[in-house]
Order: C-alpha cells, then structure tokens, then sequence
C-alpha cells in the first residue's frame, strides 16, 4: 500500500509545481497584454469567440483585414464571410467557449493557454517517474520542461491554439505507454482538432511506434489518422470555410519541395534526397541544435524519439521562411513532449547501463539537464519573444495609461480600425479591421500620430493620417499626445 501512496503524493506535488509555472505564465501574459504588446493572433481567436456569443461563428473580421492588407487585394468583409475556420481549423477553440462566455475577456485566454501549457508537464513527469523509478531525476524532467524556451516562449508570444497540442501531445505518450486504447485514440482525436498541421507531429509519432515495435497496430492507425486528416482539412473543410475557397498556408511560407501537401509528398517520395537535403540544411542544423540542447546528451541514447520529436517540425524545416526558423514563434512548442519523452528514454537507457551508485548517477543525470536548459537561454537572447523579456521586457507605462484613454473612448458596438498593439483591445465586436484597411468605412479610426506605424511605414502611415485629417466624412474626438481618434460621419 505504501507505493501508490508515494506516487500520488508525487502527483500533486507535480501539479503544484504545474500550478505555479501556469501562475508565473499567465501573469507574465496579463502584464504584456496590459502593455499592449500582444498582436492580432490572440485577436482573431478573441474575436472569434465573442462574435460565436453573439450569433455569428467563429467570425473574426480582424483576421481576414489583416491578410486583405498583406495580400494587396480588397475584398469584402463582413462577419459573415470571416468564419477563421478559413484560415486554420481548431474546432478545439470551441472547448474554450464557456469560459469565454463566463469572462469574456482575451485575458481568459491568456490564462487558459498558461495552464494548458504548465498541465501538460504533469504527463511528462508521469511518464518519467514510470519508466525511471526515480522520482528526483522525474522532477528535474519536469522543471527542465516548465523552463524549456519554446513553452515560455508560447506563453508570452499572445494567444495561439497550435501550443494547445503540447497537452494532448503528452497525454498521447502517457496513454501510448499505458496501452490505454480508449483514452489514447480520444486524445489523438483532440489533437487534430487543434490544428490542421496537429496532423504532423501524429503522423510522426505513429511512425515512432512502428518503428519502435512499441504498437505496430496502434502506430499504423495513428499515422494513417494524421495523414488523412492533415489532406481533409486542408482539402476539404477550410476550403469550406474560407471566402476564397483555398487554404492559405499549405505552401509553407515557400518551400523547395513544392507548392502544397500533395507536391510535397509526391516530391518526397520520387526524390528522398531532396527532402533529407532540406530538411539538413546548416540554417535548420542551427536552429534544431538549439532546440533540442536542453535534451542532449540523453536523448540521443533514444534515436527514434527524437528524431520523431524533431520531424514534428517539418513544416518549419522544409520552409524557406527565416522567421520560422528563429525560436521567436510558438510553433516549437508541439516538439517539446516528445523531445523529453527521448530525453526520459535515453536517461534509462544511461542508468540501465552505467552501473554505479545510484544517489551520484541521479544527481549528475540531473545537474547535466539543468546545466543544458541553461545553456539554451545562454544561446537565445535576442529572438523577439526570448524568456529575456520576463526581465527586460517594457511592462505598463505611462505611454499605455495613454493608450487606455484612447481606448475607453471607442463605445462599445463600433466598428474599428486600427493598428496591431490596440486590437486586442478591441477584440470584443462585430467589425474590427487591422489599419488602413477600412480606414473610410470603419465607425472609428484609432491611430498614432508618432513612430508606432506598423504595418505600414512612416510615409504611408502620415499620408493616411492626413487623408483622414482632410476628409469631409471623418470628425477628430480625441487627440492626445500621440494619438488621434477619428469618428466617421453617417
């Protein structure tokens, strides 16, 4: 009786130490938010929930702006042809809604995301204190974990439903080991639907499990469910949703083995080389290494694992984007479980084979991940969303007490535009379009008068500013040091 004892003491001590991760993460989150230093992505979702509470799905009118102004084209835009299911399908956002509707707020999703972020390292420390019997080195894993760049990075980076997966991903493990059928093709299901390309890091884990001879049946279905889902999505249901019928991100930002899912697969299959040749680039090579850091030595005693934890990345690998390969994304996160669940592997396999005391073997396994976690930060200072910020980043100043002013201005069923750092400000309406884009049509126009012009530059950004200033349909209600309000006439 004394051994279920230990381990549910060590449960909870595990999630207490989730709970104050998700405590940390979310406060930080708030402060940025309260900063105005979040972006339209926590918008859109933001958005899209509240118009959902009111009668029209999933509609986020800010989204679509945003690629009416990147895509150089105009269209039409109207709750009713702006369902974000377009654009990425998470169907998992919907679980999220009747906390949005208890405290609708962008606020509630900040919290959510640090607690699903911080949860999810209650799994690892599960499996880790399953498989070593070593509860000391399964707490080390975890902290390592809570403190990995790619987690925190996610959870100040604003709100996104990809980091989501990092849940079910380690709940995927947990129950793969467990052999509990049931839960585990329940979490795969969730998994998928938290993004279209979940399918990615489903359809490598399956093939782990072939691999591995861990579950041939199990893999087999895993990768075939991954595949299959990741071409229905993308094919099929965001098509469906989408105003213009396609889906926008299946050419991966650019990449060298072609110009959707299919190509790329085609191309894979007839010229392997061309995809190892991509996937082993130096830029990738750089950015991998700096990934995985916190996990080696260990995981590399665990080839299989980690290389499917790394080729959950694939669709940054075989990109041509920079930015995706600079740690300052969220994207990393979805590795993270199964670069541990190699790290853990190769800790048993170490301690399987070195045979020496126990209490040293345990303490210099745990002082060697704690030292590679450290030297990760070490290597990443400069990338916009680095854990630096906890220390560096600008938190509410003056400047924002400003901001506020400006935004309590704005009553509260208006259509706005404005730029990217006030948006989520103004998440909870009908009509909210990124700035210039239905800068004459939208109730309101909120913008600076100083150097905040993104996305446009300095020159565009003073020649709206003064078409606006000029027009016989607009009135100013506001100005303030740096920042003007316009109010449309009717």
């Amino acid at each position: 009786m004394k051994k279920p004892s230990n381990y549910l003491r060590d449960f909870f001590i595990a999630l207490g130490i989730s709970l104050i991760f998700a405590a940390s993460y979310s406060t930080l989150a708030i402060k940025k938010y309260q900063a105005h230093q979040t972006r339209g992505d926590l918008t859109a979702y933001a958005q899209g929930l509240w118009n959902t509470l009111h009668g029209n799905f999933m509609a986020s009118t800010f989204n679509y702006s945003v690629h009416n102004f990147w895509d150089g084209h105009f269209r039409e835009i109207k709750p009713s042809n702006s369902n974000i299911f377009g654009i990425h399908f998470n169907p998992i956002i919907l679980l999220l809604l009747p906390f949005y509707a208890i405290y609708p707020s962008p606020l509630t999703l900040l919290v959510l995301q640090a607690l699903v972020l911080a949860g999810s390292s209650i799994a690892i420390f599960i499996v880790a204190r399953s498989i070593l019997q070593n509860k000391f080195i399964a707490f080390i894993i975890q902290f390592s974990y809570l403190i990995h760049l790619s987690l925190v990075s996610a959870s100040l980076s604003e709100f996104h439903a990809y980091p989501l997966s990092v849940l079910f991903s380690s709940l995927l493990i947990l129950f793969s080991r467990q052999k509990n059928n049931w839960p585990y093709y329940i979490t795969l299901t969730l998994l998928l639907f938290v993004q279209e390309n979940a399918a990615i890091p489903a359809l490598f884990f399956g093939l782990y499990l072939i691999l591995s001879k861990d579950s041939r049946r199990r893999g087999l279905l895993t990768s075939f469910l991954g595949i299959a889902y990741l071409l229905l999505s993308t094919k099929l249901i965001i098509p469906l949703f989408s105003p213009t019928g396609s889906y926008l991100f299946e050419t991966a930002y650019g990449s060298p083995l072609g110009n959707s899912y299919l190509e790329m697969i085609k191309n894979t299959l007839i010229n392997p080389q061309l995809f190892i040749t991509t996937i082993l680039s130096s830029t990738n090579l750089v950015y991998l290494g700096k990934l995985v850091l916190p996990v080696l030595p260990f995981a590399l005693f665990a080839p299989g694992a980690l290389l499917a934890g790394v080729l959950t990345l694939t669709p940054n690998l075989i990109s041509s984007a920079s930015i995706l390969k600079t740690l300052a994304m969220h994207y990393e996160a979805v590795s993270v479980p199964y670069l541990y669940y190699a790290l853990i592997l190769g800790v048993l396999f170490i301690i399987k084979h070195i045979k020496t005391n126990k209490v040293m073997l345990a303490g210099t396994i745990s002082a060697v991940i704690m030292v590679a976690t450290v030297i990760q930060y070490q290597l990443i200072t400069s990338t916009r969303f680095s854990p630096s910020c906890v220390w560096s980043c600008r938190f509410y100043s003056v400047l924002d007490a400003e901001k506020d002013q400006v935004i309590a201005s704005i009553p509260q069923g208006a259509s706005v535009s404005t730029q990217d750092y006030f948006s989520g400000h103004f998440a909870n309406r009908a009509g909210l379009y990124l700035f210039p884009v239905y800068y004459d049509r939208a109730d309101y126009v909120v913008v600076s008068t100083g150097d905040e012009s993104w996305p446009l530059d300095q020159e565009d950004h003073h020649r709206y500013l003064a078409k606006l200033k000029d027009s016989q349909n607009h009135e100013v209600t506001l100005e303030t040091d740096h920042f003007i309000v316009f109010k449309k006439d009717r």
